[in-house]
């Protein structure tokens, strides 16, 4: 997402069953399964990140894929049958454990600063939000684009913020603050540091 503000997303939250395979396990993901997956046209761009926190109880790895279109259903089983097709060809590795799968469409503007699209994404925040007053929905969306992201972008910590929200779930949007720096944490994010980018 380097630069890039798509209008959806597909995050894939992984794990490797077997911790002895976790060296081929990320071979396999990086040099075979997201170019498969963007060679079957379902995404544009395809970026892997560890979990950058240790202590976590997370999942080890976060797949983001940015997706080709805005049908989010039909790109949903453009995904699962380019996956049973993969199966079907052998170049689906046992190991991977999916921990949850999620796609979302872009909510609000492009939140940028004079380092989007320069400064080298290093890792990613991701914040799972809603409003906890649904008659207040509205104020809520307008002081999080308006004041939140702003005061976060303006920390230094961040380049670039996106704003999705869920293609199922009624009222969950989500935050990515795109990192130039390891360092920092925001309170009740997902940390994960940038393994690879495809596409």
């Amino acid at each position: 997402m380097d630069g890039r503000h798509p209008e959806a997303v597909r995050l894939t939250l992984t794990t490797c069953a077997d911790r002895r395979r976790e060296a081929e396990f990320n071979i396999w993901y990086d040099r075979t399964h997201i170019p498969d997956v963007l060679a079957g046209g379902v995404a544009t761009h395809g970026t892997r990140f560890a979990n950058a926190d240790p202590e976590s109880a997370n999942s080890a790895y976060l797949a983001l894929y940015e997706l080709s279109g805005l049908d989010l259903e039909q790109i949903q089983h453009r995904f699962a049958d380019l996956v049973q097709r993969l199966h079907r060809d052998g170049r689906m590795l046992d190991d991977l454990q999916i921990v949850r799968r999620s796609m979302w469409r872009r909510l609000g503007g492009k939140f940028t600063t004079d380092r989007t699209g320069r400064a080298r994404t290093a890792g990613v925040f991701i914040i799972e939000s809603s409003c906890s007053a649904p008659d207040r929905e509205r104020d809520f969306n307008e002081w999080y684009e308006r004041i939140h992201i702003p005061d976060l972008l303006g920390t230094g910590l961040f380049h670039t913020a996106h704003r999705f929200q869920a293609m199922v779930s009624p009222l969950s949007p989500i935050d990515f603050h795109r990192a130039s720096s390891g360092r920092g944490l925001w309170e009740g994010t997902v940390p994960f540091r940038k393994l690879t980018q495809t596409g």
